[in-house]
């Protein structure tokens, strides 16, 4: 119990809102601030319809978000008075909050649309919960939070890639380009290839280092693993693919699975089961075209008819081979006129109407050269605790530790080529859950 001159607070209770908390920061994910304006706009309160219900549905999903923030903020200022809390172990999160803050400042001098401030409100909503689980709960609340999001990317994944797989079968199309008739035919928004392909990446990585179910249950571990990484080669993101091949060489060789027996072992699970099933899953397509007289031939086979067709590297413009990010690179160089501190969140937006396709190049449109610096300051920090918990603590001391190291640096290489955890999204929860595995825990209480 938390005793203060105006409060009497249960800290089991609080532990219980971050948790719910933290659901709603997921569900949150994908959704359009500009529908609360539509929704308000044309909704007659005195003659709701069903569809209006489900929409006010839809719009608490956002709307959650800014009384979660207030909520939060009080929560923390009570808390705090409670506990000195150690300026170290939470320089990042700091950090973070500072280029936040300047994303806000520079949002509301520019023209950048207002409502985008919702995103900064998750952002902010991400931090302050992981910060708090961080500080003042147990090891054991934060692993709970981190398995709730390894529930959660698993949902999506299999949710939306069987909607991949059946709507490249339906329209004879490969995988990567199923993404525009799966929205139209759901009505929703649905993760790009390369968003759904860095899931299928993250649940690879998790699932290949600890086991989720336990007895009898333990069989779908390999199974999950096994469904991610066949996803992962259908959806053909090239930076996403990359990284799977590093990940494979560093397993093999962080392991010392270096003798051939072994890497024959790690290659079968790794590679040549799941790439064989991605051999029959072709070949079923075909079939299936082949009975609905929309194929030629049934064993026609090309991997390009259900896997990408990449462009060639020596035939193809730079500009398409880079699928436009050199030429959406130059153009925010050229257009970002408020160098110091950038135009406010999704700023690449704002300049060039479409994402950077890049971390640092998206955090200089968004908060500027300042920003830039923060963010490389954070990556640096980040850097120092991956490497001392792979390398130096050895995954014996935490199973945790070091799978949260593993993938923050998977996301550090995907932000080469996109925004990645640049802005809310999977990728800046996934970031900010892991950071709270590696920093070191100083400040926790023991379980409530």
């Amino acid at each position: 119990m938390i005793n203060l001159s105006h409060y009497k607070i249960n800290i089991k209770y609080i532990k219980y809102l971050l948790f719910l908390g933290w659901i709603s920061i997921w569900a949150s994910l994908s959704f359009n601030p500009f529908k609360i304006y539509l929704f308000f706009e044309n909704i007659n309160f005195k003659y709701i319809s069903i569809s209006d219900l489900f929409s006010l549905i839809d719009m608490s999903r956002g709307l959650f978000q800014f009384f979660y923030l207030i909520i939060l903020i009080i929560t923390t200022f009570i808390l705090l008075k409670t506990k000195k809390i150690f300026f170290k172990p939470n320089i990042i999160f700091l950090l973070f909050l500072t280029i936040l803050l300047m994303e806000t400042l520079s949002l509301f001098k520019t023209d950048n649309p207002n409502i985008n401030i919702f995103f900064i409100i998750c952002s902010l909503n991400t931090i302050l919960t992981v910060f708090l689980l961080k500080n003042f709960f147990s090891e054991a609340d934060v692993n709970f939070v981190f398995n709730l999001s390894v529930i959660f990317l698993l949902i999506l994944l299999i949710f939306f890639g069987y909607q991949y797989i059946l709507t490249a079968f339906e329209s004879g199309i490969n995988i990567y380009g199923a993404w525009g008739n799966i929205e139209e035919n759901l009505g929703i928004d649905t993760p790009k290839p390369t968003g759904l392909s860095r899931t299928a990446l993250i649940i690879f990585i998790i699932f290949s280092n600890m086991s989720f179910f336990i007895k009898p249950f333990e069989k779908f571990n390999y199974l999950i693993m096994t469904l991610s990484i066949v996803l992962l080669l259908l959806l053909s993101s090239r930076t996403t693919i990359f990284i799977y091949t590093l990940y494979i060489l560093f397993y093999i060789f962080y392991f010392r699975n270096v003798n051939l027996k072994n890497i024959l072992i790690v290659l079968k699970k790794f590679f040549l089961i799941p790439f064989v099933i991605v051999i029959i899953i072709s070949l079923l397509q075909n079939i299936y075209q082949f009975k609905n007289n929309q194929g030629n031939k049934i064993f026609n086979f090309k991997l390009s008819d259900i896997s990408r067709n990449y462009p060639d590297i020596e035939t193809s413009p730079s500009s398409e081979f880079t699928s436009g990010r050199l030429d959406d690179w130059k153009n925010i160089l050229e257009l970002n006129e408020n160098i110091a501190l950038g135009n406010g969140v999704l700023g690449d937006r704002y300049l060039i109407n479409q994402s950077a396709s890049n971390l640092l190049l998206y955090v200089y449109a968004s908060s500027g050269i300042i920003g830039m610096s923060i963010i490389i300051l954070i990556l640096m920090i980040t850097l120092f605790y991956t490497f001392k918990s792979i390398f130096i603590i050895k995954p014996k001391s935490s199973s945790y530790k070091f799978l949260s190291s593993i993938i923050l640096i998977a996301l550090m290489l995907r932000s080469i080529l996109e925004t990645s955890l640049g802005v809310f999204g999977i990728d800046f929860i996934l970031f900010v859950i892991c950071l709270s595995h590696i920093i070191p825990n100083e400040n926790s209480y023991e379980s409530n």
